[in-house]
């Protein structure tokens, strides 16, 4: 039997978080998911014996994991976990070939080490380039930059793997699609002219 308590930072409840216990790896691996209850507990009544994991989140709150959480045969084991606000991170797309920034970009926070957790909802750059990520436990995460250009489907994703909390800024070279015209200006005369700016 595995107890799971989940508190914030300042010891308070945290009703309807997310637990999962991990036992294993791969396709061998035993899950065990719940939610907290009006009292922060989600209470596990058969969890398979020996080391295993805990991944918590819930809204508003940054995720965490706590490995090496064991459980003996007859035995109730309790855990309390606590929350933290998100990491906040910045940073600032820019065009690989003009060195210039790029707006309405959508940028996305995806867990590669922790698949049970969703995506972070995505975020979008403003007139400079600039957005804000909130992310969870230091560790690796997977950032997914795109931008939606030319006909409809056209995309293209960019791959950064961002370490918190020694990094709260960083920059991401967007090598955006390369498309040429060409064409012909004429005068009222309809030759053609010379020195026009296109």
């Amino acid at each position: 039997i595995l107890r799971v308590r989940v508190l914030d930072h300042g010891g308070e409840i945290i009703v309807g978080a997310n637990v999962l216990h991990q036992v294993g790896s791969g396709w061998e691996a035993i899950l065990s998911h719940g939610t907290t209850n009006e009292e922060g507990e989600v209470l596990f009544e058969s969890v398979p014996t020996g080391s295993g994991s805990l991944v918590v989140s819930a809204k508003g709150h940054a995720a965490t994991r706590l490995s090496d959480v064991g459980t003996t045969p007859g035995e109730e084991e309790s855990r309390t976990v606590l929350l933290e606000d998100p990491k906040k991170v910045s940073g600032k797309v820019i065009d690989a070939t003009t060195n210039m920034p790029v707006d309405k970009v959508s940028v996305q926070v995806h867990y590669p080490n922790l698949s049970m957790l969703g995506p972070r909802e995505a975020v979008e750059t403003d007139r400079d380039g600039r957005f804000e990520l909130d992310l969870d436990e230091p560790g690796d995460y997977l950032v997914q930059v795109q931008r939606i250009s030319g006909a409809p489907g056209q995309q293209q994703n960019v791959q950064l793997r961002v370490d918190v909390p020694d990094q709260r800024e960083f920059e991401v070279d967007l090598e955006l699609p390369v498309a040429s015209i060409s064409g012909l200006v004429r005068g009222p005369d309809g030759r053609p002219l010379g020195g026009a700016r296109i």
